[in-house]
């Protein structure tokens, strides 16, 4: 059995080296090849293209790479075609995979959307590839929206591990300025400015996917986000899955980004109002402050970061948030999914 795994990001290749792993445990001979990202490859993943040449955020950043994404979606379209797979599974990112998926319609429901579009962002947006669509949902509240867009929607939890409780000196600030570069470019020197000047007391460390010993940004240590978080007493952090990583851990946070004002102008009006980040939308309680403005600047942020730090390190009222995120498994209860529809038998 032949399985594309499709991932257009960071955190699209950490759900896609769990699936992987759950894949294999449940049918050993499974080939499995894609857009893939370091996780993937290691877990055995073929790389047919390097997940991260789609990481692009906002639609600023998406034009000025326009060429080149073109003519690396070809390319991995034609090596997807050629390598002829029986299912197709695909992991967020929008932008790639909603084509992806259109290209293997004749697979019919052998098509998997895990992390579909956040229809409950957007207004009235109901994308017609969703029809039919078998989508996993990464959170619970997403059901709803996609339902009504056509979508058979089967929420099967989070595939993250459980959170512990940490131990030890929480004397760092953890700043999450994303793993794509346009977003890095954006935020890491604004929130390395707003660290500084709000709480001169704590270390501020820069989160990144991959980091290795020694790396440093900005003339701070760049470190694996689960080491930052490790000794962090708040962090500051772009909207998204990275805010999910600090709730799990407790640990007390901001929620903020400055879009160019070309995106925040073509966003307009078609943008849900309410939270944006994730723990306020799964909670329905604004845990973690947000600001989200083009005019963004690190005076905005001090006082919000100051309130954060005096919870001393870890925020009681995210004390149950694993539990909202459903129960441990959900890479291996999607894995059941898709060899059932892809091999009844298996």
């Amino acid at each position: 059995m032949k399985i594309l795994l499709s991932a257009g990001e960071v955190s699209g290749d950490r759900i896609g080296a769990e699936l992987a792993r759950a894949l294999r445990a449940r049918f050993p001979g499974v080939e499995l090849a894609g857009a893939a990202g370091p996780l993937m490859r290691a877990e055995g993943v073929r790389s047919l293209c390097d997940a991260q040449v789609f990481a692009h955020a906002g639609w600023a950043s998406v034009a000025r790479a326009l060429p080149g994404l073109f003519l690396a979606g070809a390319a991995y379209l034609k090596r997807a075609r050629a390598f002829a797979p029986d299912a197709v599974v695909a992991i967020d990112a929008p932008g790639l995979n909603g084509i992806l998926l259109d290209k293997f319609r004749h697979l019919g429901e052998a098509r998997t959307w895990i992390a579909p579009p956040q229809l409950w962002a957007w207004k009235d947006r109901q994308p017609s590839i969703l029809r039919g669509m078998v989508v996993h949902p990464l959170h619970e509240f997403e059901v709803p929206a996609l339902e009504s867009a056509g979508a058979r929607v089967s929420w099967l939890g989070f595939p993250v591990e459980s959170s512990r409780r940490r131990d030890g000196p929480r004397d760092r600030v953890a700043l999450f300025p994303g793993s794509r570069p346009a977003w890095r470019r954006q935020h890491a020197a604004l929130f390395l400015e707003a660290a500084r000047l709000a709480i001169p007391g704590l270390e501020p460390v820069f989160a990144f996917p991959g980091a290795r010993g020694g790396d440093r940004e900005l003339g701070v240590a760049r470190l694996e986000p689960r080491e930052a978080l490790s000794r962090a007493a708040v962090g500051l952090c772009l909207p998204g899955s990275a805010t999910l990583d600090l709730a799990l851990e407790g640990v007390p946070a901001v929620v903020a980004a400055r879009p160019t004002r070309f995106d925040a102008w073509l966003a307009g009006r078609r943008l849900q109002t309410g939270a944006v980040g994730l723990p306020n939308r799964i909670l329905n309680l604004e845990v973690y402050p947000e600001i989200v403005d083009p005019r963004l600047a690190a005076d905005d942020l001090l006082e919000l970061l100051r309130r954060a730090a005096d919870l001393a390190g870890w925020d009681p009222r995210l004390d149950g948030f694993r539990d909202r995120l459903g129960s441990n498994g959900a890479a291996g209860r999607m894995a059941a999914s898709i060899l059932e529809r892809v091999h009844p038998a298996g």
